[in-house]
């Protein structure tokens, strides 16, 4: 029997990182080396390749986190209208996205840090990023980010019983109450517990408070696609909480 309630979600790293390691291919991972204007492409490579054999480094250096965090920051839809190109491009994006929060997760990359270099910061942008491809590729991909995830905030949690410190928790919370939510996974415990979280470090949530800006529009967008659209409505209307939180990570961007 699950003794947390992020235990119903079945937190593992495991499930995503095999399914993007499994998907992004060898002229992927070129693709992502050559993100920074072509610079250094064969120590990036190397880099991504022992990345994709499981070897995750630790501090991440510039190769290859620079080409990761471009490739995080990468928006394709708009330019690729070919349903295979834009497939490609999100593999390629979540691929980019589960290796940087892996990485957040490492006390030794928030002390690798430089005037030019902290691919840690914007870690909220990588959590959108990361929803917005899963749920692009589909039911899989989004199932085992609901395990990454909680896996992630899991982790999160046990730290902040030591130092107090809820970091990111908010925005994982938020993410995976839109991921369940899309996925029809509506646990009472679950999402109480979620609700709670996106109220951690503060009495009041708000995205502009909590959210890298640049991105901001897309977490409303999601926000409201998922929470407020006519589909869920009825369930959302149903949980006061959910709908408050719903309105109020919303509030500033003027939709009702």
């Amino acid at each position: 029997m699950p003794t947390h309630p992020l235990d119903c979600l079945e937190p593992s790293d495991r499930p995503l990182l095999n399914l993007v390691f499994d998907r992004v291919d060898d002229g992927m991972l070129t693709e992502i080396a050559v993100r920074d204007y072509g610079h250094d492409v064969k120590v990036h490579l190397a880099a991504l390749h022992q990345i994709k054999a499981y070897n995750i480094p630790v501090p991440l250096p510039w190769h290859p986190g620079e080409v990761l965090c471009l490739t995080r920051w990468s928006e394709w839809d708009s330019i690729a209208q070919d349903s295979a190109i834009s497939t490609r491009n999100h593999w390629m994006r979540l691929f980019a996205c589960t290796v940087l929060i892996c990485a957040s997760l490492e006390p030794e990359n928030y002390e690798y840090q430089s005037e030019y270099w902290n691919h840690i910061e914007g870690e909220n942008s990588t959590i959108i990023q990361l929803i917005d491809s899963a749920l692009h590729l589909g039911n899989d991909a989004s199932i085992a980010a609901v395990k990454f995830l909680s896996w992630r905030m899991q982790c999160q949690i046990q730290r902040a019983l030591v130092n107090e410190d809820f970091g990111s928790c908010p925005c994982y919370a938020v993410a995976l109450l839109l991921l369940c939510i899309s996925l029809d996974r509506r646990e009472p415990e679950v999402v109480s517990f979620l609700i709670s979280m996106a109220y951690c470090n503060s009495e009041y949530i708000s995205i502009s408070r909590e959210i890298d800006g640049q991105l901001l529009y897309k977490w409303r967008d999601q926000i409201d696609r998922i929470l407020l659209n006519p589909i869920t409505a009825s369930y959302v209307q149903s949980h006061p909480d959910l709908q408050k939180l719903a309105m109020e990570l919303i509030g500033s961007s003027g939709k009702k």
